[in-house]
């Protein structure tokens, strides 16, 4: 039971980030832009990061993006920088 219920809020953790960069793309495609709405989901991710309830899982799901990105970002160094900050 332990185990399902982690791998439940690793899930959930991946979920919010994939919703944060859908967020992101919606700016793109979409008439209405909501730069308020970025904002605000990405400072609720912030937040969800540092809460210490949440911050194991949401710091695995980011080293799992991070290791995904790590390619891109050597074969395009100008990336390192945003990605740091």
């Amino acid at each position: 039971m332990r185990g399902a219920q982690q791998n439940a809020l690793i899930f959930n953790a991946a979920a919010e980030i994939a919703t944060g960069f859908q967020v992101i793309l919606r700016i793109f495609s979409s008439s209405s832009r909501s730069l308020m709405l970025v904002l605000v989901y990405w400072n609720f991710l912030r937040m969800r990061y540092m809460s210490p309830d949440s911050r194991a899982y949401h710091t695995q799901v980011w080293s799992r993006i991070g290791q995904a990105a790590q390619p891109i970002v050597a074969r395009f160094p100008v990336l390192d920088k945003p990605i740091q900050i």
